[in-house]
């Protein structure tokens, strides 16, 4: 099935980069997955690195929990001048939410 682009600010994963510019909108291949959590992270060139890493944390239970739960953002230090303000984890959290709903086969992860 062809991916289908979530478009606006709605968007779950797009992100303003350093220019105010918003990221592309991620893609979804819709469908119910063969397991729960069983869901393919498309290559997007040379992302097949840091796709295999988010399928390995995406099945650590304790940080998925803590991930979809949404508890780990009272602990986020956003205002690391070195850091990424939270960013990086909440974009993590928002796509391992989407791979546990039961609603894609597929997402293109556009802005992790």
């Amino acid at each position: 099935p062809p991916l289908h682009r979530h478009t606006g600010s709605s968007s779950p994963y797009i992100m303003a980069d350093g220019a105010g510019e918003e990221a592309p909108p991620n893609a979804f291949r819709t469908g119910s997955p063969v397991e729960p959590g069983a869901v393919g992270l498309v290559n997007l060139g040379n992302t097949c690195f840091i796709n295999s890493v988010v399928q390995c944390l995406n099945h650590v239970p304790s940080l998925r929990s803590l991930l979809t739960s949404g508890k780990f953002e009272k602990n986020l230090n956003v205002e690391n001048k070195f850091g990424s303000g939270g960013k990086l984890t909440i974009s993590l959290a928002k796509l391992l939410k989407d791979i546990w709903s039961g609603n894609y086969t597929a997402i293109e992860p556009r802005n992790i």
